[in-house]
Formats: structure tokens, C-alpha cells, sequence
């Protein structure tokens, strides 16, 4: 039973989360308006984590306090809290929840109506020649399965929450979609939801101490023949098997500046898993991943669609591999109880991770990732890891400035024994 019910329409979210850090609660928040379902993890009164359907971390935290949160109604449950942190810990809470509370995306459950309503593209043609419009790759994906019979739940078990809402929200301010009242899927249809048809509902999955880590991959029927069509152009096709990067920020310094150019190698990272080539071509096994060319290796440079910021392409350096158990701590990074050696490192990191003193394992279909600038980078020390299906592809040629030209190597760290026992590996979990 709940130790603490209410609703959004009596309180606002801003001065709940004040009150039970106040108090400073330790427990599980659910925050639920018709079917969305949203769980913030509390620790002495700090929100530790967020998560609403495979959404995590601060982005989770935005949809709930922007969406979930209005209007809709919420329940706390005293005692240990069942989503694991996330949330850097000396994240401005107070500041940061105000300005979540006026987030862009406020007010997006309202627009985008239930999860099974179902958003269909409407055409004007009179716009066609002078309409121009950006869209990331993850918005063209999606913009590709808005076909009049995926609901919204059906998009965003395809391609998570923040991408849906931010998506269609955009196409419906410019005119080009729009998401009918009351209308749900054609009767009688079989539709392509991209995951298992749909059981209990939202909540139910969710529960107490739910947290469904739904795995994504590529699905039996059509998706497969698509899969083995995609594999065959991306190999066959030059065009495609590579494209430019420009870096941006401070993150991978000093080996890479803002404003350089990559040439990134796609071909490197591509994987057949669960497809009709997985048994008909060599493959390299890599955690629950067949990659065609070796996949990811420890020091690569690798370019991936970042999971808290959809749609916006990083560059980080590999450190971790499925599997494999870091940790971070002393200005060293320790891989499989002993530190590495990154003669590539000039700025050491000034952080520890996991903050237990633990290790944390790499997941069988992610990967570790740090900048090499470790002080000054947004990466997985805050906690999250790198789907495989986020890769875009490893940098290869760097041709920009024309001084700075080079064909770029793996870092390629080692595991540095001999310094194990002077610096002294994390505590075993």
C-alpha cells in the first residue's frame, strides 16, 4: 500500500519532489496520467533516477515532470529504492526541476492524447515546393512509420519515448501530421508494433518495482528480409558505408578539436544478428552481437546516436566491451579488476563510478564509452551505456583542417598488471 497518494490537480510536481526531500524520503515514486506511466527513485531525498517506458535518466525526468505529471496522479512507497541511480548526484535539484517544469516539451500527453491514439501524415500539396524542413536520422525513422496504423505506443516501443514526442510534436506544428481524437487501429489488422503484442496495461507492467528493460533488435517476417536487403546495399554500395562528422566541443581533447572533420566507417559496427545472414556469413560473436567486420574493439573512436540526447550523433572513445566490468576511480579507469594503460589520456578523470566503489557490468548488447577528456565529458560515467543499435560506425579518416589530416588509429589500451597492485582495484561487488 502506498504511503502517500494525491493528485497533480491539488499539488504540483515541483512542490511534492520539495516535500518528500524535505523529509528527505528514501523510496519509489510513480507518477501516472491515463496509460503513461512514469517512476522516479528517491535517495535521502535526491532523485536518483527516472524512467517511463524505455526512457532513462534525466530525459525520463523531463517527459514525467513535463507530460506525466499534469494533471495526472501519483503514489510514494517508503523504503528501498528499486531503480538503480543515474542521475549524477550533485545534479541541481531544485534548479533543475524548474526548469524542467518549463520545458519546451511541456504539455506534450495533452497534444499527443492517449497512447493508442494513432497519427497519420496529412498531405499538402500546395506546400510541396516551398516547405523545407531538418530532420535528425532518428526523426526520418520515425517520420517513415507514421503510416495511419501504428499507435503511439507502437512508435514508441520502436523508437523510445523523447524521440516520439519531440517527432511528432514538431510535425504537427508544421502541419504535416496530426493525430485524430478518437481514432485507434484499423480493426481485424495485424499491425508491425515493433515488440510483443500488448498485454496489461502500462501500469500493470510497471508496477511497484517494475522497470521492463525491453530489448530492441530486428524482428522475424518482413523486418528480416529488410535487414538482409540493408546488409547487402550497405556492403555493396560505397556511398553508403561511409559519412562525414564534424566534432563539436571539448569532450575528446586533445586528440580531437572542435570543428575537425571525420570520415566515420559504417561498415565497421555493422551486425547480422537475428537476420538470415547470421548464419550464412563469418561472423565475429560479441556479447548477444554478430558483427560482419569485429565489431567495436577497446580504444576505438566510435560515433553513435547518443541515448540521452536522441538524435544528436557523439564521439567517444570504447572503453568497455559486452561483459566486460569498469570501474573509474583515482584518475584510472580499471577494466576486469586491473586499471588500463591510456598513453592517449591527458586529462585525467576527477570523478569515481560507480559512486558505491563497485564495478559496473556492460550489458550484453552495449558498450562502456568515456571522452578522453574524462572531466569535461558527457558519457557513461553518468551512468548509461551505448546500444548497440545507437552505433553509427567507427572514425576512420580525419581530413579536416588539411594540417590536421590523418587516417586515425585505434588508442588501443592494455591492461596494465604490473600497476594493479600500486593502485589498487575497486572493491568486488
Amino acid at each position: 500500500m502506498a504511503d502517500l497518494t494525491g493528485s497533480f490537480s491539488s499539488i504540483h510536481f515541483a512542490p511534492l519532489a520539495q516535500f518528500l526531500a524535505d523529509l528527505g524520503k528514501t523510496g519509489d515514486l510513480l507518477i501516472s496520467n491515463e496509460r503513461w506511466v512514469g517512476q522516479l527513485s528517491l535517495q535521502d531525498g535526491r532523485i536518483v533516477a527516472a524512467g517511463i517506458d524505455d526512457e532513462h535518466g534525466l530525459s525520463a525526468l523531463e517527459l514525467i515532470v513535463s507530460g506525466v505529471s499534469e494533471r495526472g496522479n501519483f503514489e510514494f512507497f517508503d523504503g528501498s529504492a528499486t531503480l538503480t541511480a543515474e542521475i549524477d548526484a550533485d545534479w541541481d535539484f531544485v534548479g533543475g526541476i524548474q526548469r524542467l517544469s518549463t520545458s519546451p516539451l511541456q504539455g506534450w500527453m495533452s497534444r499527443l492524447r492517449a497512447p493508442t491514439a494513432v497519427p497519420r501524415l496529412v498531405v499538402q500539396p500546395e506546400l510541396r515546393d516551398e516547405l523545407e524542413i531538418t530532420l535528425t536520422r532518428a526523426a526520418i525513422r520515425l517520420f517513415l512509420d507514421v503510416d495511419g496504423q501504428r499507435s503511439i505506443q507502437d512508435l514508441v516501443r520502436r523508437h523510445g519515448v523523447r524521440c516520439c514526442v519531440t517527432t511528432l510534436l514538431r510535425l504537427c506544428d508544421l502541419g504535416l501530421a496530426e493525430i485524430p481524437a478518437e481514432q485507434t487501429a484499423p480493426p481485424g489488422e495485424v499491425r508491425d508494433t515493433g515488440a510483443p503484442p500488448a498485454g496489461p496495461s502500462m501500469g500493470t507492467r510497471l508496477g511497484r518495482f517494475a522497470r521492463a528493460n525491453t530489448e530492441r533488435g530486428l524482428q522475424v517476417g518482413g523486418e528480416l528480409v529488410q535487414a538482409a536487403i540493408v546488409a547487402g546495399v550497405l556492403i555493396f554500395a560505397g556511398r553508403t558505408a561511409v559519412e562525414n562528422f564534424r566534432v563539436e566541443g571539448i569532450s575528446m581533447q586533445p586528440n580531437f578539436s572542435s570543428g575537425q572533420v571525420l570520415v566515420v566507417n559504417r561498415l565497421a559496427y555493422l551486425h547480422v544478428d537475428g537476420s538470415p545472414l547470421e548464419h550464412l556469413l563469418p561472423t565475429t560473436h560479441q556479447g548477444s552481437i554478430d558483427y560482419m567486420f569485429g565489431g567495436p574493439q577497446r580504444g576505438d573512436i566510435a560515433i553513435f546516436d547518443s541515448p540521452v540526447e536522441p538524435g544528436v550523433d557523439y564521439i567517444k572513445r570504447v572503453i568497455g566491451l559486452p561483459g566486460d566490468r569498469v570501474a573509474v576511480h583515482d584518475g584510472h579507469v580499471f577494466v576486469n579488476d586491473a586499471p588500463l594503460a591510456e598513453s592517449y589520456i591527458q586529462f585525467a578523470a576527477d570523478y569515481r563510478f560507480p559512486t558505491t566503489g563497485e564495478y559496473a557490468t556492460v550489458p550484453p548488447d552495449s558498450y562502456f564509452v568515456l571522452g578522453d577528456n574524462r572531466p569535461e565529458s558527457l558519457d557513461s560515467h553518468f551512468g548509461w551505456f551505448v546500444p548497440v543499435e545507437n552505433l553509427v560506425g567507427r572514425a576512420w579518416v580525419r581530413y579536416w583542417p588539411l594540417a590536421d589530416m590523418s587516417v586515425l588509429q585505434s588508442g588501443s589500451p592494455s591492461v596494465n598488471t604490473a600497476r594493479a597492485a600500486s593502485v589498487g582495484a575497486p572493491d568486488q561487488p
